[in-house]
């Protein structure tokens, strides 16, 4: 039976003005996250939280 243990992911800095308003996980691998902010910037990470990549910054990808 599998478990649905609760872990604490560790997300980059953010500038002081910004904020996470939008998270996903991918329902196929787990342990990719993705994240976007109330500045645009969207972060992708496939290691459960150990590094993340910024993929775009102000709604534009990098």
């Amino acid at each position: 039976m599998e478990t649905k243990a609760i872990k604490e992911i560790k997300l980059p800095s953010l500038d002081k003005d910004d904020v996470v308003f939008y998270l996903n996980q991918n329902p196929t691998t787990e342990i990719a996250i993705t994240f976007a902010t109330f500045n645009k910037a969207v972060y992708l990470n496939k290691d459960a939280g150990a590094s993340w990549s910024k993929i775009a910054e102000n709604g534009n990808g990098k």
